[in-house]
């Protein structure tokens, strides 16, 4: 086992040294970084091919998106629950924990202390932010086609949010909501960057900081 030796305080004396060299996780850092800049300079309007970084994590998240649906559906019964609300809370439950999944995982890495995944977990919660915001804004959008495990759907007869956005009254407002959240998601993407970048440079700034138990 690895561990931090220094008397210097903060997060870097709290944490065994994950089972991965420190500059492995500098270059994944940085590829992250790269495969994250084409979301820094412009506003994704779809997810573009199964290969981007869009593409590639709405595809992955999509069995957690669906399971959300299916598991308020499996409350319908549960004696508690307003009968006249569901449809609305079962459409609105695959974006809440596509969005909780992640920050879930991010919470419990904090808790344990193991910082690393944290912050990558905190960056995978950013880009589902941005993921849904993507959805957000093609509420509209019946007639295109969108990413799913088996392929692209042509022509959906409706999406989660036309039908959520149109129950409350905002539709019109979707746009608006698709950008706010859109810059949600970045901002927490780039303060995932800044803090990992910040715990990696403090384990490269300490002399002797390694040692074998």
């Amino acid at each position: 086992m690895v561990s931090i030796n220094t008397d210097s305080g903060g997060m870097v004396t709290t944490e065994n040294l994950p089972p991965f060299n420190i500059y492995g996780y500098l270059v994944l850092l940085v590829v992250l970084v790269v495969i994250s800049i084409p979301l820094f300079l412009y506003q994704h309007k779809d997810y573009g091919s199964f290969f981007g970084l869009l593409g590639l994590n709405h595809t992955f998240t999509m069995p957690i998106h669906e399971g959300g649906h299916a598991l308020l559906y499996g409350l319908l019964y549960l004696p508690f629950l307003n009968k006249d609300s569901m449809p609305f809370l079962v459409t609105s439950a695959g974006s809440i924990i596509q969005i909780a999944f992640p920050l879930l995982i991010f919470i419990y890495k904090f808790w344990k202390k193991e910082y690393i995944v944290s912050f990558i977990s905190f960056w995978w919660f950013g880009l589902n932010i941005v993921d849904t915001s993507i959805y957000i804004d093609q509420a509209l959008n019946t007639t295109g086609s969108f990413i799913t495990p088996f392929g692209p759907v042509e022509n959906p007869e409706d999406t989660d949010f036309s039908f959520l956005f149109r129950t409350i009254g905002i539709l019109n407002y979707h746009h608006q909501i698709a950008s706010v959240t859109y810059w949600i998601g970045i901002v927490m993407m780039f303060f995932a960057f800044v803090f990992l970048g910040r715990y990696l440079y403090q384990r490269l700034t300490f002399r002797g900081i390694l040692t074998d138990k």
